[in-house]
């Protein structure tokens, strides 16, 4: 799998090559097909190879679509930025509200820029 290759690109990829030889008269068995994607993938999909060799039951080639989407997805779920804990510190204790005394706004104003300059 190229660095900027989709899952979907790379099976498309795979599936013409098993083509091509299936023309040939050289077909490729699904779970043959199954370990050489795998084995081709990218760093970032180590876990989901493991959970695929691991199986007692093989992985069918048409269900690798659905995995990688999936863990694709999760990727980008846990690659979202997370709100940092100065700003959810900020809107947990609403900072800047008007019903908190100025002094205790004060202290909470200069705990939050302590966090900040601690990488919070």
């Amino acid at each position: 799998m190229h660095d900027d290759e989709t899952p979907d690109a790379y099976l498309n990829r795979a599936q013409e090559y098993v083509d091509a030889l299936a023309a040939i008269g050289e077909p490729v068995k699904d779970k043959d097909l199954v370990m050489l994607d795998v084995s081709g993938l990218r760093e970032e999909y180590n876990g989901l190879k493991t959970i695929i060799t691991s199986c007692q039951s093989p992985t069918a080639f048409i269900e690798l679509h659905a995995l990688l989407s999936d863990h694709d997805y999760m990727l980008g779920k846990t690659r979202a930025p997370a709100p940092s804990i100065t700003s959810s510190f900020a809107a947990n204790y609403a900072l800047g509200s008007p019903s908190m005394p100025e002094a205790r706004q004060a202290q909470l104003t200069n705990f939050t820029t302590q966090l900040s300059a601690f990488g919070f």
